[in-house]
This record gives C-alpha cells, sequence and structure tokens, in this order.
C-alpha cells in the first residue's frame, strides 16, 4: 500500500560532473556499469569525486531519510566505485542545525564498503533545515584529499525552504563559481520553486516528483540532463574535412537503436559546415557485409545530408568489422579531397568477429592517414579493440567514447564534433608525441604514448608497426640488443614461395588466418618492417609441344573430356600430352575469375596464373588458392566493391 504523502522535501544536486559526466578537457566519454540496476546511465568513466549532502533535519522524518539513503545506494551502484584512475570516490555529509561529515571521500575504497557506510548512518531527529552550512561544508572540507584533475560533485538533499534563504543561494553561488553544477530535485507538492530555481540557476536543472519511492527512477533521467547541460560549444578550427561515418547494422543493435544511431549521425552533421568548399560526408553501415550508403561527392547540403541519413533503411547480420575497415579504407574516400583530412568515425555496439583481422586493417587504415574515431555503445564492447581501432593507442586520449547505452550516445554528439577539429591532412602523426617513460639514454623512444595497452604480442605480430611506433617497449633498440634485452627470434615463413602470391594475401580480409599460418615474414607481420611491394617478373613458360615444336592437341577427341582433366592434379601430366591446346597450356597464363568465398561474405580475386599452376582449396582461407611450380609470377586483381 502506498505511503501517505509526506510534507514537502526538496531534493538538490549540484555536479560539476556528476556520476562520471562528460569530460571535454580529457576528450573521453564512457559509460560506467551499474552493479544493481538495469539502467547505465553516466556518460563519463573519468576519475570523480561525489559527496552527498543529506538534511537530517526534523521535518524530514526517520522514514523519508531512509528513502534518501535508498536513493543514495541506487546512484552509488550505478558507479564505478575505486581509487583507480578511472573510479570514483565518495563521501557524505548530514546536517540539520549541526553539520556532520560522516563520510569522507578518503575513507571507503569499495562499493560494499561505500553502502554499508551509508547504512551505518542514523538519523537524529530534530533541528533546522541550515542548508547554506552544508553548503559552506562542502566548499571548505568536503573534497579535501582529492586527487589531482579530478572533478567535484555534490549532491544535495533538503526538506524544503531553508531557514536562511538569502544565504543559501549565496553559498550555493560560490558553489558554482568554484566550478559546481548544481541540479535540484524537489519532491512532492509543497516545495518551494523560487529557491530552487535560484540554487540550480538554469530550469532545465529542475526536477519534480512525486513522492519519496520515485526517486529511485530518476538516476537515469537525472545523469542525461547533466550531460546535456555540460555538453561543449563547438568552435571548429578546421572547417575543411573530409568525414566518413561507419555505423553498425548487425543483428545486437535492432530497429530502434539504429534509428537512435541515425539520429546521434544527424546531431554531429548539425555542427558541420556542409559544402564543397567545407565538409562532405559520407556514409558506410556494415553488418555481414559493408554498403555504402552514400560517397563524400553525393550531397553538398545539410538539408540534402540529413534527409539522406533519414532515409537510412536497418538490415541486420553479424558484426564483420574487418571487412567494412577493409572498405572504408578501399572505398570510402574515393572521391576526397587534396586539401581535406579524411576523417572515419566508427560507431559499433560490439566485438568483431574476427578480432585478429580487424587490428591489421585497423593498422592499414591509420597507415593510410585516416583520422579514426571509435565510438562503443552498450555493455559488449571491447575497449581494447576500440583502442586498436582509434586513432590512438593510449586510452586516455580523444579518439575513443564509450556510452552505456543508444539513449545516451546523443549526448556525445557535440564532444564528437569537436574532437574532429583541427585534424591535418594525413592523420594523427604517429612521431609526434615522446613518451618520458618510454625513452632511453640513447635516444631510442617509442613514437607514442601507450604501448604497453597493445601487450607484448605486437611487438612480434605486427613488427613492422611496432618497430616504427613502439621502438623502445618492444626492446628493438640497439642498446638493448647488445644487453642481451631482446624480443623473441624473429618469426619466419612456413613456405618458401610466399613472394609468389603477392600482396593480396598480406591485406585480404580472407587470406589473415592462412597467411599468418605461412607468410607471416613476407607480409611483415614479423621481422620485414613493412608490407611487401609487388616486383613481378617474367613467368618460365612450360607448355607441352609437338615434335615440329607446335603447341596443339595430340589427339582428336579433347573435347570429349570435360574441364576436370585439365585440372585435376591426377590428369594432369596426361592433359598436357595429349590436350595441350584445349586445355589452355599452350599460352603462358590463364585467368581464373573470382567465385563467392565459401562464407558467402567475400568476393574471391581474379587470378592470372601461368598455365602449369593450380587452384587449390586451403585451410584456413575462404577462397581457393594457386599451387605453382618453383619461380612462378602470380597476378592477382582483387575483387571491385
Amino acid at each position: 500500500m502506498a505511503k501517505p504523502l509526506q510534507p514537502a522535501f526538496i531534493l538538490l544536486i549540484a555536479v560539476t560532473s556528476v556520476l562520471g559526466f562528460l569530460v571535454l578537457d580529457e576528450q573521453v566519454a564512457t559509460v560506467s556499469t551499474p552493479t544493481d540496476t538495469g539502467n547505465k546511465t553516466t556518460c563519463n568513466s573519468s576519475a570523480e569525486e561525489i559527496v552527498f549532502v543529506l538534511d537530517a533535519s526534523g521535518s524530514v522524518g526517520h522514514d523519508n531519510f531512509n528513502l534518501v539513503k535508498d536513493f543514495v545506494k541506487t546512484v552509488i551502484r550505478s558507479l564505478n566505485i575505486g581509487t583507480g584512475p578511472n573510479q570514483t570516490r565518495v563521501g557524505l555529509i548530514t546536517y540539520s542545525t549541526n553539520v556532520v561529515m560522516q563520510i569522507k571521500i578518503q575513507d571507503n575504497h569499495t562499493l560494499h564498503e561505500l553502502e554499508q557506510a551509508v547504512d551505518n548512518i542514523v538519523y537524529s531527529t530534530g533541528g533546522k533545515t541550515e542548508t547554506e552550512k552544508a553548503l559552506n561544508l562542502l566548499i571548505t572540507e568536503g573534497f579535501q584529499g582529492m586527487r589531482p584533475g579530478t572533478r567535484k560533485t555534490a549532491i544535495v538533499i533538503t526538506d524544503g525552504l531553508s531557514t536562511q534563504p538569502n544565504l543559501t543561494q549565496q553559498t550555493a553561488k560560490a558553489a558554482r563559481d568554484s566550478g559546481i553544477l548544481i541540479f535540484a530535485i524537489g519532491v512532492g507538492n509543497q516545495v518551494n520553486m523560487d529557491e530552487l530555481n535560484g540554487i540550480a540557476k538554469d530550469t532545465k536543472q529542475v526536477f519534480l516528483v512525486d513522492d519519496f519511492n520515485a526517486l529511485s527512477g530518476m538516476v537515469k533521467q537525472l545523469t542525461q540532463a547533466a550531460c546535456e547541460a555540460i555538453r561543449p560549444t563547438v568552435t571548429c578550427m578546421t572547417k575543411v574535412a573530409d568525414v566518413v561515418f561507419l555505423i553498425d547494422s548487425s543483428g545486437s543493435v535492432g530497429f530502434e537503436n539504429f534509428e537512435k544511431m541515425k539520429q546521434f549521425v544527424q546531431q554531429v552533421v548539425e555542427f558541420f559546415d556542409v559544402g564543397t568548399s567545407y565538409t562532405n560526408v559520407g556514409l558506410i553501415v556494415f553488418n555481414d557485409r559493408p554498403k555504402i550508403e552514400f560517397q563524400l561527392n553525393k550531397y553538398q547540403t545539410k538539408s540534402e545530408l540529413i534527409a539522406a541519413i533519414n532515409q537510412l533503411v536497418y538490415s541486420q547480420g553479424g558484426t564483420n568489422t574487418a571487412t567494412a575497415l577493409e572498405t572504408l579504407r578501399t572505398d570510402g574516400f574515393a572521391y576526397d579531397r587534396p586539401n581535406a583530412p579524411n576523417i572515419a568515425i566508427v560507431v559499433t555496439d560490439g566485438l568483431s568477429k574476427n578480432p585478429d583481422a580487424t587490428k591489421i586493417q585497423a593498422i592499414l587504415l591509420k597507415e593510410h592517414g585516416i583520422t579514426v574515431f571509435a565510438i562503443g555503445v552498450g555493455n559488449h564492447t571491447n575497449r581494447q579493440e576500440l583502442d586498436t581501432i582509434a586513432s590512438s593507442p593510449n586510452p586516455r586520449t580523444k579518439y575513443v567514447f564509450e556510452v552505456g547505452d543508444f539513449d545516451t550516445l546523443k549526448t556525445l554528439d557535440a564532444i564528437v564534433a569537436h574532437s574532429t577539429c583541427g585534424v591535418q591532412i594525413g592523420g594523427i602523426p604517429y612521431m609526434t608525441t615522446t613518451s618520458s617513460s618510454a625513452t632511453s639514454k640513447y635516444g631510442c623512444y617509442d613514437a607514442i604514448d601507450g604501448c604497453e595497452t597493445y601487450g607484448r604480442d605486437a611487438c612480434s605480430d605486427y613488427e613492422p608497426w611496432a618497430r616504427a611506433h613502439c621502438m623502445f617497449y618492444c626492446g628493438f633498440c640497439p642498446h638493448l640488443a647488445m644487453t642481451g634485452t631482446t624480443t623473441e627470434a624473429p618469426c619466419d615463413d612456413n613456405i618458401r614461395n610466399c613472394h609468389e602470391y603477392g600482396t593480396y594475401i598480406c591485406t585480404e580480409i580472407s587470406m589473415i588466418e592462412w597467411t599468418t599460418g605461412h607468410c607471416k615474414k613476407y607480409c611483415g607481420l614479423c621481422g620485414n618492417g613493412s608490407l611487401p611491394h609487388e616486383n613481378p617478373t617474367t613467368p618460365t613458360p612450360m607448355s607441352t609441344t609437338t615434335s615440329d615444336g607446335v603447341c596443339r592437341n595430340r589427339i582428336n577427341n579433347c573435347h570429349e573430356y570435360n574441364n576436370n582433366t585439365c585440372t585435376e592434379q591426377s590428369y594432369r601430366t596426361w592433359a598436357q600430352q595429349n590436350c595441350a591446346e584445349f586445355c589452355g597450356f599452350c599460352s603462358n597464363y590463364n585467368v581464373i575469375k573470382g567465385i563467392q568465398s565459401s562464407t558467402g561474405n567475400y568476393t574471391c580475386p581474379d587470378w592470372k596464373l601461368p598455365k602449369e599452376c593450380i587452384m587449390t582449396s586451403i585451410p584456413g582461407s575462404a577462397c581457393p588458392m594457386p599451387s605453382c611450380p618453383p619461380g612462378y609470377t602470380l597476378t592477382v586483381e582483387l575483387p571491385k566493391h
């Protein structure tokens, strides 16, 4: 049975970046996962210091005070509680006539400890509502011991009009002037709206609920409103840019969330100056296969562009991020301009189905001078993969964003648009950042921060990239080699004729598994320093001839045999001797047209092969591969996307 309406009770919430809100100077926006609630409503996982200020005056009452304590526990369960660089610490003040610091921000290090400390707070009957004293203690002592660079958050609760309204508003202004953004929540029908608006300043930051039982449902609404309230304005230094969105339409997204993703893209576009001489926008949708919805040169006005985004149709499938990144690299910027930087914004809700292939395609993408921003939505994304996709491997830089759900995605529009400002042609230069912690006295250093986030496997699996970017971390510095501090011995190719296949096997999605098992060294995945370059040679003809030197059939009924006679290994010698002309052995080359791969997700390439070569199925490859005698050059033509 519902409790009767209690006396008017007002909840004031003062926030700098409450519950992990968006932090512009860090240029990262992520979301913490609630522990016990189904709603994941915060919009940044940067370090926070939060202090709750709870009214314990006589008009509150024991039952209502317990409901407020329950609300506090609901909020902290949605936070990433801890002392780490991306975690939140919480303190708590109670007040009436007297003010008491019940919990200091450095007192409790786990969620369990914090919940227990809240439960242990005892309500003392009596006392006035001296809100100004609580706000003053909040400013002077509430954040003592805070970590450098963290954000201050205060959640202040009161039961209505304070005993000193003017002084309360003056102290609230002092709190705002110190960088605190204040929200006010009123409970019941006797709240004083003038004081609420005076404390919060902005009416968009004032909320009302009918009773105390409704407080627990306010967490998501409050945090989203706070995200909106502190969204930055965008003043872009670079108005000329070629921007391609790559958005996930896999089955886990769903129709409704796909519509929210479209809305997000439209909101970001609203910040751009769209036009031939300004920003051009393209868009690719991907699931099992990528689809280019429109190229960069398709729309030259903002209204046309937004209308085109609105017309996108959801089509579900798997999360084939690797193939999508490949298409982004090969075709996404086909209509880019020489005076505009290439920028990609990737939005996904899950881990790719082939992380290794995704990693290789991400490296190739960035080596083509494309700046990549990666946005993960929901609980199933993988931060390490997002870091790999994005232009910087450092998880604290501005190229990776995470939000807890698609409702919160819209709060990132301004910061994503802001992040694209100032991007230079050619992408983010790798050699601009030297980490003092990754530099030796011999002048050998890591060219980027955050090499350790890739792990030691990257040093051997992607040695060319690692030598260029993480030389010190991976132990490639000359003095480390002299002192015996080295990485594992370089790996090698498991077959001798990798060069005959060409660079196709090094970059194509269908070949990744086969290549890593057979041609690692040739493809620069260890020991070579870079991808190989084609260096074709003239093949040696091996056509069968008759005694007079003319290549022709030796029997008259070759046409009665099927094509397997010409291609099957068991018939090969006989066919060369008897049906050379019919089987095409009289020409140096034969063109094998590409077919649909065995997985159905990829079109195999066209091969131009010496006649002595045959096509065979090879484990680890979605496409058949040619097998040729030693010394023959193979030429491949990639399929058209």
